[in-house]
């Protein structure tokens, strides 16, 4: 049985920049946001509504913001950030009827999986330790920069020590 109060938002361009500096094309963005109107997820993120000068727009892609201006260019044409549940299991673990699965799956197939060829994407399990943690996945995006980046054990022991 289902729960039909239960939303889903997807934060894939948001928390998925992370990993690129926003550097996703619009085609991909489309993608994206087509594959979660057609699959009936509730809400998409797609940047911040962040200052400029802190995050100044030379050193990201243009989806570091959520400018009216990029989300127009979307319509009128679902997470996998580091740390966040994989849409397609919570969409399949929900089973409402009102979600469709089929259009999660194929803008993976289609954009993601070759996407892995140039950055590191996905469920990956330092992202998992932060996220339990509750902590930002800044610190697992740069432990991957390691040479230890695959000692899940130490990382995890290395986080549950006390920040100074």
């Amino acid at each position: 049985m289902y729960r039909e109060q239960i939303k889903v938002l997807d934060c894939t361009i948001r928390d998925g920049g992370l990993i690129n500096n926003h550097y996703f094309t619009d085609d991909f963005v489309r993608a994206v946001y087509h594959a979660l109107s057609k699959s009936g997820v509730d809400y998409m993120e797609f940047g911040y509504r962040s200052s400029r000068e802190l995050f100044p727009p030379e050193d990201y892609g243009a989806w570091k913001y959520c400018d009216d201006d990029n989300i127009r260019k979307v319509i009128d044409g679902i997470g996998r950030g580091p740390g966040n549940c994989c849409l397609e299991l919570l969409v399949g673990f929900l089973k409402n009827p009102k979600f469709n699965l089929t259009p999660i799956l194929k803008v993976i197939q289609d954009y993601m999986i070759p996407m892995r060829k140039e950055i590191e994407w996905g469920y990956i399990i330092p992202y998992l330790i932060t996220g339990i943690l509750n902590e930002h996945p800044r610190s697992a995006i740069a432990y991957r920069k390691t040479d230890d980046r695959d000692k899940y054990a130490k990382f995890y022991e290395k986080m549950r020590l006390p920040q100074e």
